[in-house]
């Protein structure tokens, strides 16, 4: 009770006032307090500090107020703009009053509901405490209002954390690749700093996307699904059922220390990201399009939504994280990037499930025309991606919004192509699944066109925004900030973990763990069970337990340096024990836990490959 009171005082004027030289923010912008929800909600859609949120099918935000209507006094004089998130069951119209006086009150605005989602936005005039309220024909769902003066392009203040899921570093041009994957991207680095080397702290999306955001690695955040099996009565095929075990809410996830002073709003292709794990925390809209990853035009589509988002809500100061499937199994590419790209391929599209027999066959050595043809497929779906955001690119410039906008591009993992013994990802803890952009432009070209070639993973990189901004960092978290080294300060030495261990999506996988220091890695093959052997149709491959890779000197990991590199193994062999030694307790009630069997969960992670 006491931690919900602080947080709404806190919410109670959300004058931004952020210390950074280059970030700084006018105080335009305030949360409205309407009070709190008179409902019970399960405790699994509640955020760190307590806040309840409502979730409906792939809609989750902060849940304020449920009925008719939305009162609250204006926090600020002037003529100021109101964004309100709501859901309605039916449609209908809302309008906006304001009193003028005890006995009097006028309309200043309406708006239409539709069933489902709605963000409404009125402008008005209105006066420092003046009373104001929105009232619907129909019950809704209400979020806290957002009250904010409308300030010029070049003084918004927008953070965009952009996720491409499954782009690895090794295919785009920016980071040396031979075919022209990613022109616009390449021009886009003229402008940010691109870190040469970042490394995902896991090689699939859910672990991975969960320790950007925590800022903790698997062994500790725990966030994962566990496939269960139930035999019908009448007999025959198995369904399956997900249980699903997410962020414990003792843990940190770092966009509610980002919110405290940029709302937070995110589009994303859901699945492996979405909310139930506890991707929702800190957002003030959590919206998932979870057939992304069946959309040829998946980026581009998303970024009309965050254009739209843009435009229709013009916040003084917001952080938006967009991710998408676009570059994720299945490739379905565009005829414009195959022309480019795969002009000469016999495959136009490539099925996991379909075209390589599912999981069973992830170690099935591939003809070498066949893995050629594949990895073209998946380099014409990153020159899509491109395509996309260099048009996203476009319309911040257009906007005026470019320059003053924190803009991060990364993702969670990359793509084994065969050259390891396995396809896809989430096997093995090479560079060609871990390996992943990192291009962070700063606002006013701060930093453009510099490269940093330290070690960075994914854990780094909310601890070095929140750096940036002048906002306190959550101290649970185990990544660090960046930003010293940036500016030209001594490399920290620091140590990059990886890991695939108790967060594994298919539990025959041999266990893996890895760390990173220097320009060297070491990684930890612990042996595979007798279930590996009776669930895929070739076994995974053998690997001594340890292996040692100058990843500077042998990039492609072909050469394990071992036994010339006892004293150094031994050293960060230590290093690794922590990470083996920390487990994820599911057996902890404060670990809450729900099952999913729908068919539709089921049958698109069986389409992304983490299935059988």
């Amino acid at each position: 009770m006491k931690r919900l009171t602080a947080f709404a005082m806190a919410s109670l004027a959300l004058l931004i006032q952020v210390s950074s030289r280059a970030t700084s923010v006018p105080a335009d912008l305030f949360r409205a307090v309407v009070g709190r929800p008179v409902v019970r909600l399960d405790p699994l859609w509640r955020d760190g500090v307590g806040r309840a949120y409502f979730h409906q099918g792939s809609v989750t935000f902060p849940r304020a107020r449920t009925g008719r209507r939305l009162s609250f006094a204006s926090p600020c004089s002037g003529a100021i703009r109101v964004s309100v998130t709501c859901w309605s069951d039916r449609g209908g119209m809302a309008r906006l009053i304001v009193a003028a006086a005890p006995d009097r009150s006028f309309c200043r605005g309406r708006a239409e509901l539709k069933p489902g989602l709605n963000q409404m936005g009125f402008s008005f005039s209105a006066t420092r405490r003046q009373r104001i309220a929105i009232i619907c024909s129909t019950d809704c769902v209400f979020s806290s209002p957002l009250v904010y003066r409308e300030v010029s392009a070049q003084r918004r203040r927008n953070i965009f954390l952009i996720s491409v899921d499954n782009l690895g570093a090794d295919h785009m041009s920016c980071y040396g690749y031979s075919r022209k994957t990613t022109p616009r991207i390449d021009d886009f680095c003229r402008d940010a700093l691109r870190v040469t080397h970042a490394y995902a702290n896991s090689p699939w999306t859910l672990p991975s996307h969960m320790s950007l955001f925590s800022s903790l690695p698997e062994t500790e955040h725990g966030v994962c699904f566990q496939v269960e099996y139930e035999t019908p009565a009448t007999g025959g095929k198995k369904p399956a059922r997900l249980k699903i075990f997410p962020l414990g809410q003792r843990h940190p996830f770092l966009t509610e220390n980002l919110a405290a002073a940029f709302p937070a709003f995110s589009f994303n292709g859901g699945i492996n990201v979405a909310a139930v794990f506890g991707f929702f925390r800190g957002f003030e809209l959590f919206a998932e399009t979870p057939d992304d990853y069946l959309d040829r035009s998946a980026a581009g589509r998303l970024f009309a939504r965050a254009q739209a988002q843009l435009t229709a809500h013009p916040l003084p100061a917001a952080f938006y994280f967009l991710h998408t499937y676009q570059v994720h199994l299945p490739y379905l590419p565009s005829r414009q990037a195959l022309a480019e790209i795969a002009a000469g391929n016999s495959l136009h599209a490539f099925d996991f499930e379909k075209d390589l027999g599912g999981i069973a066959n992830i170690f099935r050595s591939p003809a070498n025309a066949t893995s050629n043809e594949i990895r073209a497929l998946y380099d014409a779906e990153t020159l899509d991606f491109d395509r996309a955001f260099g048009d996203f690119i476009g319309f911040l410039k257009t906007r005026r919004l470019y320059d003053s906008s924190l803009i991060v591009l990364t993702s969670d993992h990359g793509e084994e192509f065969f050259e390891h013994g396995s396809w896809a990802h989430g096997t093995d803890l090479f560079n060609t699944q871990l390996r992943v952009p990192l291009i962070i432009k700063f606002p006013n070209r701060e930093y453009a066109g510099r490269e940093f070639h330290g070690n960075a993973g994914l854990m780094d990189v909310l601890p070095t925004l929140l750096d940036y901004l002048g906002l306190p960092r959550e101290k649970r978290s185990r990544g660090s900030s960046l930003m010293k080294e940036f500016a030209g300060g001594p490399s920290a030495g620091r140590s990059i973990p990886a890991s695939l261990l108790r967060c594994k999506h298919w539990s025959a996988l041999p266990a893996k763990a890895a760390v990173i220091q220097g320009r060297f890695k070491l990684i930890r093959n612990l042996p595979a069970g007798p279930e590996a052997g009776r669930f895929f149709h070739c076994p995974p491959p053998p690997f001594p337990r340890d292996q040692l890779f100058d990843i500077v000197a042998d990039p492609a990991e072909s050469r394990d340096v071992l036994l010339q590199n006892r004293q150094r193994s031994a050293q960060m062999a230590a290093r690794l024990a922590r990470l083996l030694r920390v487990g994820c307790d599911r057996k902890d009630p404060g670990r809450a836990w729900r099952t999913d069997g729908s068919n539709e969960a089921v049958d698109r992670l069986r389409a992304l490959g983490y299935l059988q």
